[in-house]
């Protein structure tokens, strides 16, 4: 918790969770004693999942991310959900939509029905939920998502691939003095 920025309430650190995950009850009830027994990172640490495993048609994981929001953990999603499969998102029980790049700037193909870029930062932000757009990778998308309103934003734009620096001959990892 000590490590976390100042401003980690905002952007938070992102730990990905899985169908796995939620379907073991041993481990969905560490992660909530964890955040019961240390609020604090309730702050700081926001779990990712899919939207597809909200809109589960057995809804087998209801009872677990209830129990996760009620422990006041943070909870993103991954991609928007298709309020044909019967989820609203303001009842989702999510706090922050990740969507790529492509898709709020209505680049990739999708039902003729969905909601278009622009709809769904305005649904967003009426229901109070947060957008990251994700694989954001020029200064033009950039430019583009900031006149939707979203203004969080993740890819390549922001940290490109770098080359590793080599490692001295010497010992690896001590810096060679001289």
């Amino acid at each position: 918790r000590r490590q976390l920025p100042g401003d980690a309430a905002k952007l938070g650190l992102h730990v990905a969770i899985s169908n796995a995950l939620l379907a073991d009850a041993d481990a969905t009830a560490e992660i909530v004693q964890l955040f019961e027994l240390h609020p604090g990172l309730a702050q700081g640490v926001i779990l990712s999942l899919p939207t597809e495993l909200l809109v589960d048609p057995a809804r087998s994981h209801q009872k677990v991310i209830a129990r996760l929001a009620e422990a006041g953990v943070r909870l993103a999603g991954e991609g928007w959900p298709d309020p044909s499969d019967g989820l609203s998102v303001s009842e989702s029980g999510l706090s922050i939509l990740k969507l790529t790049c492509n898709r709020l700037l209505d680049r990739d193909k999708i039902k003729r029905k969905a909601a278009s870029g622009s709809d769904i930062a305005e649904i967003a932000g009426s229901a109070g939920l947060t957008i990251i757009a994700t694989d954001v990778a020029t200064d033009e998308d950039a430019v583009a998502l900031l006149d939707l309103g979203i203004d969080l934003m993740a890819g390549a734009r922001f940290s490109p691939p770098r080359r590793l620096r080599a490692s001295s001959p010497e010992t690896p990892g001590k810096v060679a003095e001289g």
